[in-house]
């Protein structure tokens, strides 16, 4: 286990001590009373796999809105553990099933958090989305009069009582508002206005693991949310203000969190979904001859799960069948629509159906003509691929061919989409042709046009009938380009317990960076989960790229190298760079080896 220090307890989980009186034994562990969250139906509880605690505990919380669960920050940041955790709502005691879980499905996390100036601690605040709403009754955001020095607030948890003993039970306690230098006193490391010093000081009551998001509710009204506190669960405790951001948490209660100044993580666990398409999207047949369509199915979010096909809105005569006609999402089913020899002309559209944890449709167009029919085509690329270097040009074929009725014209298309690089035309010659007839499909690259891999999708359409199409894919790969935009430093940084430090790399590279900046970051230390890492940008923008730990974490070591990657860079390519490693945790060291950004 962990040792703690201040630093590091802003990134772990406390909870309420409590009073645990047993017939025949003596008062164990100092704390606070026993409660019925059916008193508080605002209070709610978040579980994650791997907590200490026996039923999974992780932070506590209030509920803003049926759908809103505030918590720490350091609580809501690793949200690559979010597609199992879960909040429940209504439970008194975690040893049972009463109440409701719910799964988060997005957050916000505090602007100021975790970057706040020279490390210190501010912002620690989160608000989870959740899947459903829940609960019936919701603090409000309290005022400056509500935080004044002297005023008593409840705080309702299920954490550890002291001494290392879990608690399954809520339990409450009444904390007053102190002063910012009986924390300051303490050695706490906080930005000034940002948070609220709790009492007592060394008193009969105090956070401990298993509380941080826990709300500091004054009546009804919510004036901070724990962040720390003392070691050895005996005060004073800290608390992040929330009534300085009273404007901006209700901007995201009403749905527009866009526009809070928040940051959005935009993380979660999404729920199960799929899509289903159709390849054609519609066909020619005469009467009784029979179209074969392949049924795409995908996973658009969650899990793959099975999914039940069907076909409706078929004429007369015309039958479908599916083979198989269940799909797990991500294959493919083939339908065969089969007409008979009474079947009359005439357009169709069919719906095919698939159906899972929810249902989802695609539109097949089928045809049926009279002994002429109208006809459909392919298209087909030779080569499928290509090699060409930058500043140069390289060739494909396009050919097309009939393979139902008569001969049909044929518009050709090409596109590379939003991925498309700088610097890459396309070509076709001729545009358009009859079925059976085959285009020139020319692919320049420029002098700066970067080395990679692109796709061009050529796309084939009837010209008498839009709504059939055939597409195919080319890949182009491109040599040489752009010269690349790397530099490094290979200055060795001794990282130090509780410290930062700042490794810098002058960057000569012209015009913006790109907006995501690769690391290649090699260093030694013997717990990684103490560092957390952010890019600096010759303006002095921060962009983290990876959070030190929270929780009661163990220990692993690094030795090597990483990658990361900063997003939503916006800054100027040229000047220096900075590499900021800061060490939130005692007893392990390590050395910064090298570092490489590409720009």
């Amino acid at each position: 286990m962990r040792k703690l220090t201040m630093r590091t307890l802003a990134a772990l989980a406390v909870a309420v001590l409590a009073v645990l009186t047993l017939p025949g034994t003596a008062e164990a562990i100092r704390g606070g009373t026993p409660v019925s969250v059916a008193d508080y139906p605002w209070a709610a509880v978040s579980t994650r796999p791997g907590s200490a605690h026996p039923y999974r505990e992780s932070c506590s919380g209030v509920l803003l809105s049926p759908t809103l669960f505030m918590t720490a920050g350091h609580c809501t940041m690793k949200v690559e553990t979010w597609d199992v955790r879960t909040v429940i709502v209504g439970r008194t005691d975690m040893a049972t099933t009463e109440g409701i879980e719910v799964k988060p499905v997005d957050a916000w996390l505090h602007p100021d958090y975790p970057n706040c100036n020279e490390g210190l601690q501010c912002g620690d605040i989160g608000i989870w989305v959740l899947a459903k709403p829940v609960g019936t009754s919701y603090v409000q955001i309290g005022t400056a009069a509500d935080e004044a020095v002297g005023t008593n607030s409840t705080m309702i948890s299920w954490g550890q009582i002291g001494g290392g003993t879990n608690s399954t039970i809520a339990r409450k306690a009444t904390f007053p508002v102190t002063t910012e230098q009986t924390c300051k006193d303490k050695g706490y490391d906080f930005k000034t206005g940002k948070i609220l010093c709790f009492g007592p000081v060394n008193g009969d009551v105090g956070t401990c693991v298993g509380d941080s998001g826990a709300g500091y509710v004054v009546g009804a009204k919510l004036i901070a949310v724990h962040s720390g506190g003392d070691s050895n669960c005996n005060g004073p405790q800290m608390g992040m203000r929330v009534v300085d951001q009273a404007a901006n948490i209700q901007k995201i209660i009403d749905g527009h969190g866009d526009q809070s100044g928040w940051r959005h993580l935009g993380t979660g666990t999404p729920a199960n979904d799929f899509s289903v398409s159709t390849s054609p999207t519609s066909g020619d047949v005469g009467p009784g001859q029979a179209a074969s369509v392949t049924v795409n199915t995908a996973t658009t979010s969650g899990a793959a799960q099975s999914v039940a096909l069907s076909a409706s809105g078929l004429p007369s005569g015309v039958t479908a069948s599916f083979s198989p006609t269940s799909v797990q999402s991500g294959s493919s089913s083939t339908l065969t629509l089969a007409t008979s020899a009474n079947t009359p002309p005439g357009t169709y559209p069919i719906t095919v159906t698939g159906t899972g944890s929810a249902t989802h449709t695609a539109t097949y167009t089928l045809r049926v003509t009279g002994s002429d029919p109208a006809g459909d085509f392919s298209i087909g690329l030779s080569p499928a691929s290509g090699t060409v270097a930058a500043g140069a040009s390289t060739t494909t074929t396009v050919n097309t061919a009939t393979t139902v009725g008569s001969a049909r014209t044929v518009n050709l298309t090409a596109s590379m989409g939003a991925a498309a690089p700088v610097g890459i035309t396309v070509t076709l010659n001729p545009n358009s042709v009859q079925s059976g007839a085959s285009s020139t499909m020319t692919v320049s690259a420029s002098s700066t046009t970067p080395a990679g891999t692109y796709p061009i999708t050529v796309l084939g359409t009837a010209a008498s009938d839009p709504a059939l199409t055939h597409a195919v894919e080319y890949t182009l790969t491109v040599t040489g380009g752009a010269p690349a935009r790397t530099f490094r430093s290979d200055t060795d940084y001794p990282i130090r317990d509780n410290q930062r430090l700042f490794s810098p790399v002058t960057s000569t590279a012209t015009g913006q960076a790109a907006t995501s900046v690769s690391l290649r970051i090699g260093l030694s230390h013997t717990c990684s989960e103490d560092l957390g890492i952010s890019l600096v940008a010759p303006g002095g923008q921060v962009y983290t790229v990876k959070f030190s730990g929270s929780g009661n974490y163990p220990c692993t070591p690094w030795n090597g190298e990483r990658t990361f990657t900063a997003t939503g860079v916006a800054s100027a390519a040229s000047g220096t760079w900075q590499l900021r490693v800061t060490d939130y945790g005692p007893g392990d060291q390590g050395t910064l080896d090298y570092w490489s950004l590409t720009l």
